[in-house]
């Protein structure tokens, strides 16, 4: 998502995403969580990608083999284009003027542009990623200074602006909160300290934090797995269906009426009619297909929440406050909330949900701001 804010100067916030659609001119443009661009070429996981060729970095995860096969080789198999590093200077350079687009002045002053590209996490490898793509497609030119954030910290900066009732209360008692951000590709979770009075430091204190794989398209996964078993039934009893036709209508089933719902409308089951076959979805088979992702989520909150509160300063730790596409599902925080219990509560302004869905570019935009005490790098990219 890119976000753009005008002042004396252009302020960007680039949140390299996970779901791009790809024109003829190989330009940029992200979805927004109700686009629907049937036809169009979907350009996905380039960041996973570059985690990928991050050494180490996720190769514990139980699921490391699967994925890395299900994104590099089905999604290619399905005539879904997916790039790796080499694309993300190419991304990042349309997100540069997407949201000078956005101002209604592409041509605004190049010196007056200052960016913050935003990434689950800032290692050696990704960095240098960063600066390779932005020196490939010049970016610098038209970039006064350009930063790198984490993607939870960023996310951080876009609440204290956006929600500044729920974000700053619990910092202003002393307490510590958690933010999680929950997009397609990964969990980023920071646990943050307000300073305390007395406190000389630059920045407001990080105890723990943690970027693991998860999200929105490991739910796309578990989808495709109960489709394909659905159609495998289907096919049983219809020779005359065409499986390709049918699992695409159920696949854009679940983009536009199933992951946008509320729970409670669901209901126990939903019905779809394919080729005048019924297809039915139970609530207890929903339940499998977002139930994994919710407890990764609740449970490495509940993780950082106990190494805060072992520290044994006598800090509460109550709120948790959830951005990302998938932090603004319904389903997800109904189900992360039950696995919490009542000891945590996850904060989530329902009249801000757009705004919340882009929490990590809008921290990006306004990362200039002095005001809030978080961590910046002090060098340029």
């Amino acid at each position: 998502m890119a976000c753009a804010c005008a002042q004396e100067r252009v302020f960007l916030g680039l949140d390299y995403g996970a779901t791009f659609t790809l024109d003829q001119q190989n330009r940029v443009k992200l979805l927004e969580p109700d686009d629907e661009e049937e036809g169009m070429n979907v350009v996905r996981y380039t960041k996973l990608e570059m985690m990928l060729s991050e050494p180490g970095w996720f190769n514990t995860a139980p699921d490391f083999e699967e994925i890395q096969h299900w994104v590099r080789d089905h999604w290619r198999s399905s005539g879904i284009r997916v790039l790796g590093a080499e694309f993300f200077g190419v991304a990042l350079s349309s997100l540069v003027d997407m949201a000078m687009d956005s101002l209604g002045e592409p041509d605004y002053d190049k010196k007056s542009i200052v960016a913050t590209v935003t990434f689950p996490f800032l290692s050696d490898t990704t960095r240098q990623a960063i600066k390779l793509g932005v020196a490939c497609e010049n970016i610098t030119s038209r970039c006064e200074w350009i930063r790198a954030a984490t993607e939870s910290t960023a996310a951080l900066v876009g609440l204290l602006h956006m929600s500044p009732e729920y974000a700053w209360t619990p910092l202003q008692r002393q307490e510590s909160i958690i933010v999680a951000d929950c997009g397609g590709l990964t969990l980023d979770m920071t646990v943050f300290r307000c300073l305390l009075p007395g406190e000389d430091k630059a920045a407001m204190p990080v105890t723990a934090n943690c970027s693991i794989l998860g999200g929105g398209a490991w739910l796309d996964r578990n989808y495709e797995r109960l489709i394909d078993q659905k159609v495998g039934q289907l096919m049983a009893s219809r020779h005359d269906i065409d499986p390709a036709d049918a699992k695409a209508r159920l696949i854009h089933a679940w983009h536009y009426n199933i992951k946008t719902q509320r729970f409670a409308r669901l209901g126990d089951e939903i019905s779809f009619d394919v080729a005048g076959s019924r297809v039915i979805i139970q609530r207890a088979e929903l339940d499998g297909i977002f139930m994994p992702e919710c407890l990764k989520i609740a449970n490495q909150i509940l993780a950082l929440r106990d190494h805060e509160l072992g520290q044994g300063e006598g800090r509460q730790l109550n709120r948790v406050f959830i951005t990302g596409g998938l932090g603004c599902s319904s389903i997800v925080r109904n189900l992360v909330q039950r696995r919490l219990g009542t000891g945590l509560s996850l904060e989530f302004n329902e009249s801000r949900q757009n705004e919340l869905w882009n929490a990590v570019a809008i921290g990006g935009a306004f990362f200039h701001d002095g005001s809030i005490p978080v961590f910046r790098n002090s060098e340029p990219v």
